[in-house]
């Protein structure tokens, strides 16, 4: 026991400043603990921030290799059938030894990190002996020697997404956007050169045989499914970005280049279609192939900018990460260790009150403070009294938004349930626009619904005087046209908090106090049935709160939409089956065929309320 005391003898023996340096080393000891955290963060910096970013610089300077590689087979084959001078040859080969020179540079830069010196060696003898080809050279040879080079190129590509960890990549929205870059794009890419070289084969020779339709064939359903696929994976990628910047970078671009790839694919397919002749020309192949393979690249582009900002981002986002734990680490170390320093020179009393408040504050008690004075424990103090101002501020604005949102819920699960009731379609309108507006005092709603043809949308409810003036107008808005047109078009909300910034925005003289609006479609699934949209008089008054919640009323008005249209169209059923089912009875009823006659006709003419009906029989002699 005497050797136990030893210790806490020992301490007790120590003047303030020295318990305060033992307590302060006490503080410093978890950094330690810290540092292979850290160490851990910045390897995840350069896995996946760093070394992901070098692959990308280093993949869009081979791409443009990739793409003239392919350029090259295609002249070269036309060069040796004699539809292409050597101007052309040599002008491209210097093109490619252009890109190669640039990929020496970018290889010197990031060869060591991505390990693609052996590699990219092998890419540059395959360009010499390609770049050797001469006039005499078969289409056999040519073809065996650009796919050599083209292999390479691509087990680089391959090398790299391994080695940069792009195949890692941690993030969703990255990664989809890689996957375009890495695999989707390449891969499109090289079917597009081989459709464009069987579809020349064929237009120059004017004949078809059923493996080149097979191998078309073949080559047309990959490539389309190679750009559905890319599609979807920009969109998922733009749909988990959290900034948005790569919705703005991809949006039209990936338009384009979709409208680009398809009407290739319809050009190339109308091949298929020849039964007798081929009818196509090789210069209209050629120029769609071109047209094509720019849009491809300007799209690569615009990818590979797009996986850019994302990892950059996220880089940024690391590193901040980092830079702030270890700056609140050593806050924290700092803090502890000043407040040590001060409470071994307070006194009891104020650090019992301050004890007794910080107790109080945690309870609940919001309205505690403490005294205040010139001294260390007063400017504590003050500190104190601000942090429980500041919570106490925190604390009421937050149980206002709740309140608020709680509100706004409720009113939409009122408006929601007062719509699994109703089944006829104009009161379902007349009260979706009617609830909406009392239920969040918007300043109008509106309900477009599409026409037959699904080119207008048709105003089917609105509130308030201007929305009866717009029904009695028959007023509509064509497909694709503002921020309504936009919404059905696309099947997204549309949110736009101040209409004087928005150009695509359509002003309605009958509502000039419009400063906000948002458009949600109506829809099922993929299919838009109509456009809920809301305008407020308040500017910045609708916010993605509001897309949410009208987003939630017009999924139920869909789903209601859809209930009574079906029972209408059941009505409607059950009526001409009952209709059906009474002129039958009828004239089962008679005795006579003149009866039965004459029933049929009186019976069809109140049902179709027709002025002047006849049976004609026509009697055939034997």
């Amino acid at each position: 026991m005497k050797y136990l005391r030893y210790p806490f003898t020992l301490l007790n023996s120590l003047k303030y400043p020295q318990k305060f340096a033992i307590i302060s080393l006490l503080f410093v000891l978890p950094l330690l603990s810290f540092y292979p955290l850290v160490i851990d963060e910045i390897e995840n910096i350069d896995q996946h921030g760093t070394r992901e970013l070098e692959g990308t610089f280093y993949l869009r300077d081979l791409q443009s290799l990739l793409y003239n590689a392919y350029r090259h087979q295609l002249i070269m084959a036309d060069f040796v059938s004699g539809q292409a001078s050597s101007d052309q040859v040599e002008q491209l080969r210097s093109q490619i030894d252009k890109d190669l020179r640039k990929l020496e540079e970018t290889d010197a830069k990031y060869g060591d990190d991505l390990q693609t010196e052996a590699q990219f060696r092998d890419v540059k003898a395959w360009w010499q002996r390609v770049r050797s080809l001469t006039e005499t050279a078969t289409q056999t040879e040519i073809a065996d020697d650009h796919l050599a080079f083209t292999e390479r190129i691509r087990t680089l590509i391959k090398l790299i997404g391994e080695t940069s960890n792009l195949v890692l990549d941690p993030d969703l929205d990255t990664y989809y956007m890689m996957d375009v870059v890495l695999h989707k794009l390449p891969e499109s890419q090289t079917l597009l050169s081989d459709m464009s070289i069987l579809s020349q084969k064929i237009a120059k020779t004017k004949t078809m045989s059923i493996e080149d339709r097979a191998q078309l064939l073949t080559l047309s359903g990959l490539l389309k499914s190679n750009v559905a696929q890319m599609e979807i994976n920009v969109q998922t990628a733009v749909r988990n970005n959290a900034s948005g910047d790569m919705r703005a970078t991809t949006g039209g671009p990936l338009v384009a280049y979709v409208r680009v790839m398809r009407n290739f694919v319809n050009t190339i397919e109308s091949l298929l279609g020849a039964t007798q002749s081929i009818r196509l020309e090789p210069s209209i192949i050629a120029t769609f192939t071109e047209n094509a393979i720019q849009a491809h690249t300007a799209f690569y582009e615009t990818a590979s900018r797009a996986l850019e900002v994302g990892v950059t981002a996220r880089r940024n986002t690391l590193v901040l990460q980092v830079t702030t734990s270890l700056i609140s680490v050593l806050a924290g170390v700092s803090f502890a260790f000043v407040l040590g320093f001060f409470l071994m020179l307070t006194i009891s009393r104020p650090l019992s009150a301050l004890t007794e408040a910080t107790q109080r504050l945690a309870r609940g008690d919001m309205t505690v403070r403490v005294k205040t004075g010139e001294d260390e424990v007063g400017q504590v103090g003050v500190a104190f009294n601000n942090m429980a101002q500041e919570v106490q501020t925190i604390r009421n604005t937050l149980e206002q938004r709740v309140t608020d949102r709680t509100k706004a819920l409720a009113a939409s699960a009122d408006v929601s349930r007062r719509l699994s009731t109703i089944l006829d379609q104009y009161e379902l309108v007349t009260q979706v626009v009617q609830q909406v507006r009392s239920a969040f005092n918007y300043y109008h709603a509106h309900i477009y619904l599409f026409d037959d043809t699904r080119e207008n949308l048709i105003l089917v409810g609105g509130t308030g005087e201007a929305g009866e003036k717009m029904l009695n107008s028959g007023h509509k808005i064509l497909r694709g046209r503002g921020l309504v047109g936009r919404a059905a078009e696309f099947n997204i909300p549309v949110l736009v908090p101040d209409v004087s910034r928005e150009p695509q925005w359509l002003p309605n003289p009958l509502l000039p106090d419009t400063k906000a609006e948002a458009a949600v479609p109506i829809a099922i699934a993929d299919r838009v049935l109509g456009v809920l949209d809301i305008q407020h008089n308040i500017r910045n008054g609708l916010t993605q709160d509001d897309v949410d919640l009208l987003l939630s009323i017009a999924n139920q008005a869909a789903i209601a939409l859809q209930n009574t249209r079906a029972l209408t169209q059941a009505q409607r059923q059950a009526d001409y089956e009952n209709l059906i089912n009474a002129i039958t009875q009828k004239i089962r009823a008679t005795t006579s065929v003149e009866n039965a006659m004459q029933v049929a006709v009186r019976e069809l003419g109140r049902a179709t309320m027709a002025p002047h009906t006849t049976v004609r029989l026509k009697v055939e002699n034997r």
